[in-house]
């Protein structure tokens, strides 16, 4: 690449520009610590292309990302970059090549959230019509507008995303990140405790969490990592990630509102604790009446059948029938008022109303951007 000693002070010029522009800090990055940098802390960034072999963009593109990162709702925690996409990365590889950027959309801006890339588009900001290779769309022709759409996008993009384990596909796609967190309880987890899942999730952003309410469902875990057992006020945790062909389970010994829980989440993360190894992914099915959990079931109150010398075998007095009835009844309104065996019809989809998709379809609506998660550049 016929960068050179000029291209390459060119590039940094065009970075201290953008800086300059609306006050924004902008860092540049390096193709050699990309990964180290970018795609392992996990925290939102917004990265723009820039060429060194050519020069830089226009004011005007500068201007929409300055204004894009000071306007809400752009994520708090989020940073701006600028990358020379068209250097090698570790692997030999440029950046448009190796995180599948299109050069149909000028200029090239995309974000990276827990690793994951996905590229700004027209269709993804204001629904515009495609470019083509002879005639790229614009990405910005409105400054102020398209900041505002800007902003929306990398906010959607950082969404804190946590899900709800109601079946194993729902298991498989909190496994397939790369520590996947379940938040154990014995009921729906309260207002406080989800506050403080989510707040661990937003500082953990390459952990993905997910609750598992064991009033409702039993899993494999139960018996060798779940050794904690939730209770109402405090729910376990346990993460949960690939090892070899199998995966590896680190237990958290405390309750999940104690002041320990960072610690142990980045301890965790630099492989510290012990660890419980299972050769199969786990499970999760939908608990049979016959399980037993913190949260029991209320004992019937059994009717008894008395014997009547004036009723011949196998007919039932009125008193007999009338005792029938009231179990049945009691059965009826205990079967309702329990949500330990609330089983409904839409069971097979376990109709808890919570998002459990791992990927925004953002960008497979808009058709012309990617979002992939990239351990190796």
């Amino acid at each position: 690449m016929a960068t050179g000693v000029k291209g390459r002070a060119r590039w940094v010029l065009l970075v201290a520009a953008m800086t300059m522009s609306a006050g924004l800090n902008v860092e540049p990055l390096s193709p050699d610590s990309l990964k180290e940098h970018v795609f392992d802390p996990g925290l939102p960034w917004l990265v723009v292309c820039l060429d060194s072999r050519k020069g830089g963009h226009k004011q005007h593109t500068l201007e929409v990302v300055g204004k894009a990162a000071s306007t809400a709702p752009f994520p708090g925690d989020g940073k701006v970059g600028v990358l020379d996409c068209w250097a090698k990365l570790p692997s030999g590889k440029t950046a448009i090549d190796r995180l599948g950027l299109k050069e149909t959309v000028q200029p090239i801006v995309f974000s990276v959230v827990a690793g994951k890339v996905t590229q700004a588009t027209p269709e993804a900001l204001s629904g515009l019509q495609k470019g083509s290779k002879k005639q790229p769309m614009p990405l910005f022709p409105m400054i102020d507008e398209h900041a505002k759409a800007l902003a929306a996008f990398v906010a959607k993009v950082s969404e804190i995303q946590v899900s709800t384990i109601a079946s194993d596909k729902d298991l498989g796609k909190c496994l397939k990140h790369k520590v996947c967190a379940l938040v154990s309880t014995v009921r729906d987890a309260s207002k406080k405790q989800k506050e403080v899942v989510e707040l661990a999730a937003a500082k953990f952003r390459r952990v993905h969490f997910a609750y598992m309410n064991l009033g409702r469902y039993t899993t494999t875990l139960e018996n060798d990592v779940m050794t904690r057992k939730p209770t109402a006020a405090e729910p376990g945790l346990a993460l949960i990630s690939k090892s070899g062909s199998g995966f590896e389970a680190r237990p958290y010994s405390e309750g999940l509102m104690g002041a320990g829980l960072e610690d142990f989440i980045a301890g965790a993360l630099a492989g510290e604790g012990e660890t419980v190894q299972l050769s199969k992914a786990p499970t999760v099915k939908w608990r049979s009446k016959g399980d037993t959990t913190k949260q029991t079931r209320p004992e019937k109150t059994k009717v008894s059948k008395p014997a009547t010398k004036e009723s011949p075998q196998g007919a039932m007095s009125e008193k007999e029938r009338a005792a029938r009835e009231r179990q049945r009844r009691q059965e009826m309104d205990e079967a309702m008022h329990s949500s330990l065996f609330e089983d409904t019809d839409d069971d097979d989809d376990h109709g808890d109303g919570d998002d459990h998709a791992e990927e925004l379809d953002l960008d497979d609506a808009a058709g012309d951007s990617r979002s992939q998660d990239r351990d190796e550049l």
